[in-house]
Formats: C-alpha cells, structure tokens, sequence
C-alpha cells in the first residue's frame, strides 16, 4: 500500500554545534487523504515550536503499512534532517479506533449483502435458461 506520509525523525535547529539531543513524541493530525486504486496518499501535519539543537522525533500511531519508500518531509522553516527512519514497535500492540473498526464492520455487512445479491442473480439467470 502507498502511502505518504509526513514523517520527522531527526531534524536539527540551529547551529551544528548543538550536541545534546532531546527524544521528543510528536502527535500529528491528518489533514487530507487521497484514495488510490492500489493504495493511498495521507498527509499528516504537526504544527508546533521545537527549539534549537538537535532532536529525535517520534511519530507514533502510523500505519505499520506504510511504504518506507514514499515518506516525505516539509518545513517551513530552514531544518536540516539527517535521516528518517522506520520502525514497528512489535512490543506494543496496534490498536483501531472505534471509527475503523465500525467501518469494518459496515464492509462485512456490505460483502454479504453483496454476495446474497450475486446468488440472487446466478438462481433468476438460471431459471431464465
């Protein structure tokens, strides 16, 4: 599945002769979707002041499904990042929200109605023949 999303993990402010690195968490918000036949395109944004020095940014919460390959980085401001890196945290479980999960839910509710409906037609075009 292809999907984009803005991820930071090491950005530095400032002057390079910063050597104390501080691990921040970053929660980010999605902002647009864009639907794909194979895949999608989701852009996420953290508005917020880090300040100078360098830092280790985490993002949590991502898809675990992400292509590694397609992770893009934005700024406003002039950042300088070292590298991004992708990690699954197999210690900690994934958790759906509520949202997909009711959404999953609706989609078997549809793939049997789907499927009844499909059954339906093979019987009527038989009695037909």
């Amino acid at each position: 599945m292809r999907m984009i999303f803005l991820l930071l993990l090491l950005l530095h402010f400032g002057s390079l002769g910063s050597f104390g690195q501080t691990k921040k968490v970053i929660e980010t918000k999605i902002e647009k979707v864009t639907l794909y036949r194979e895949g999608a395109q989701v852009e996420r944004t953290y508005r917020g002041l880090i300040g100078k020095g360098k830092h280790l940014l985490v993002f949590e919460n991502i898809s675990p499904d992400i292509d590694k390959q397609s992770i893009q980085v934005q700024t406003d401001t002039t950042v300088v990042v070292y590298s991004v890196l992708h990690q699954l945290n197999f210690l900690r479980e994934q958790m759906k929200s509520n949202e997909i999960t009711q959404w999953e839910e609706e989609k078997l509710v549809l793939e049997e109605k789907i499927a009844f409906e499909k059954n339906l037609q093979a019987v009527l075009d038989q009695e037909q023949t």
